[in-house]
């Protein structure tokens, strides 16, 4: 990983005159670029979309029974039931609450790794150019 963030980094500061790009858009262009960010961003939503998931209900469950009689003068029994459970949390609206703070917290998490990864972009750059 580093070896490949030192060669882009190496090859955009070489050409880095002759483009006439600035410092912002040379870190800009490689953020854009940077397998690393999109794949923690990717890790990010997926983390948001599993805590969406755990404020569902359960699921619910269907049963049907069909009982034969031995005497004619009794009709066959047919049952059926469905059944779907609840928590109070899920109706007091506290897992709503609570996957709102996971996100919250999987989002900065991710703004922190990303800016991690500009950083060393940042380092790698500067040891190349000075």
């Amino acid at each position: 990983m580093k070896k490949v963030l030192t060669i882009i980094a190496f090859v955009a500061l070489w050409t880095l005159p002759s483009q006439g790009q600035n410092w912002a858009e040379f870190v800009s262009t490689i953020e854009k670029n940077n397998l690393t960010i999109k794949a923690l961003r990717d890790a990010a939503n997926a983390r948001q979309l599993a805590n969406k998931s755990e404020k569902l209900l359960s699921d619910p469950s269907v049963e049907f029974g069909y009982f034969w009689r031995t005497t004619s003068s009794i009709s066959n029994k047919k049952s059926f039931s469905v059944r779907q459970g609840f928590d109070m949390s899920t109706i007091t609206g506290a897992k709503s609450k609570m996957v709102k703070a996971l996100n919250v917290k999987t989002e900065a998490e991710y703004r922190a790794k990303r800016i991690e990864v500009l950083l060393e972009i940042e380092r790698v750059g500067i040891e190349l150019y000075y």
